[in-house]
């Protein structure tokens, strides 16, 4: 991984509507291409569905450059990536409220602008897919528990994030899912 959040076992980040968590710039200044965000989240049954925002990244501008809904108030996860200026990459699909809370789940957000493929991999398993995104990535900051904009707040914890410079397959997904992250 590029970049992870070390912690001690047991421990995670709990982002009840508020907090965030903003990595350094340097951990994805060179990330333009391939993309894999991963980590594991319990989201608080008593608020979701709502309209969340686990991850905001902009580039220089403050446009979008990625995001994830998990859940929007309508259910559904979104995975925004890329955007040329014209607009951002998406894809987005109905999740099972067992899924997203109540519950450890682990959760892979890839891009390759190259092959112009997107997925979200739920549990070591592709749970969707898109293709023709080939928006190119251009980070100046990303945060994980809450837009940049300080709303759209997450409501639960995560734990094991890890932000990787490549777009991990499933098996490679699934292969590091269960490791500790450590430096």
């Amino acid at each position: 991984a590029i970049s992870s959040v070390e912690g001690a076992e047991e421990n995670n980040l709990y982002f009840g509507g508020a907090g965030s968590l903003d990595l350094h710039q340097n951990t994805f200044a060179n990330i333009q291409d391939e993309i894999t965000v991963s980590f594991w989240s319990f989201g608080d049954p008593a608020l979701l569905p709502a309209n969340t925002q686990i991850v905001d990244g902009t580039d220089g501008g403050g446009q979008r450059q990625a995001t994830i809904h998990l859940p929007w108030s309508n259910g559904e996860v979104y995975w925004d990536c890329g955007n040329d200026g014209t607009g951002y990459d998406r894809i987005n699909k109905p999740v099972p409220v067992a899924d997203f809370e109540g519950r450890w789940s682990h959760w892979a957000f890839t891009k390759n602008a190259i092959t112009g493929e997107m997925k979200i991999i739920l549990n070591g398993e592709l749970f969707h897919a898109g293709t023709g995104r080939t928006k190119k990535m251009d980070f100046k900051a990303f945060r994980f528990g809450q837009s940049l904009a300080n709303n759209t707040p997450y409501f639960g914890s995560i734990d094991e994030i890890q932000i990787w410079d490549k777009a991990l397959d499933e098996n490679t997904v699934h292969d590091w899912m269960f490791k500790q992250v450590d430096s």
